[in-house]
């Protein structure tokens, strides 16, 4: 099963060493996060003298250590997504069909009204949107653009759905597959979505 469209790209020494810096730098910067309760020694996750160990030899992160990370990365934007959804409501409707979708379709053609109110909206939303970026874009890239651009996770985030549509169905189609190769076109679509955005990260926060 796919991680994330980005980490399964991952290809040569010098996309593997950048990778690791990225997630070094996030891993500390979800550390400082208090209320994360993230503690990456408890988690398995390598230790700063780790890192410097594996950048020369270029031992790539494995399986289970980026999905600690991706998990971590969805919980911190999930929240982020949320404050914005709270303090600007109109926000959701970017997000109104991936919402419907959520739910069984012949819930949403019986009950329509019940789920447009449903309590927990702005949280369902919230997750749904934190979940689609980090599997596709990995957990480093909209919380490390933000600091980059100092801009909000949700500003990266709106761009990114605007940009996405175009890959939408070709993304399903992947979710679905377990097999390699994968089209090429998803490869080079992060960094069309990236170039398309105009936002490019920086490992450094």
């Amino acid at each position: 099963m796919i991680l994330s469209l980005e980490a399964h790209g991952l290809e040569g020494e010098a996309a593997i060493k950048a990778d690791l810096e990225k997630h070094q730098n996030l891993i500390y910067f979800l550390e400082q996060q208090s209320w994360l309760h993230f503690n990456p020694s408890l988690e398995g996750l390598p230790s700063a003298q780790d890192f410097q160990k594996r950048l020369p030899l270029c031992q790539p992160f494995t399986r289970p250590e980026r999905a600690v990370v991706m998990a971590y990365a969805k919980i911190y934007l999930s929240k982020q997504f949320l404050k914005a959804f709270q303090q600007n409501p109109d926000l959701a409707v970017f997000l109104e069909h991936d919402y419907e979708s959520y739910f069984p379709s012949f819930i949403v053609e019986k009950f329509k009204n019940n789920v447009d109110s449903h309590p927990l909206k702005l949280e369902i939303l919230s997750t749904i949107l934190s979940n689609k970026i980090v599997n596709i874009m990995g957990p480093c890239w909209c919380i490390q653009t933000a600091q980059t651009h100092k801009i909000t996770e949700i500003e990266v985030a709106l761009k990114f759905l605007n940009v996405f549509k175009t890959y939408e169905e070709e993304w399903q189609d992947l979710s679905k597959q377990t097999l390699t190769p994968l089209p090429q076109t998803l490869y080079q679509s992060l960094t069309v979505i990236q170039n398309r955005t105009g936002y490019v990260a920086s490992a450094s926060l």
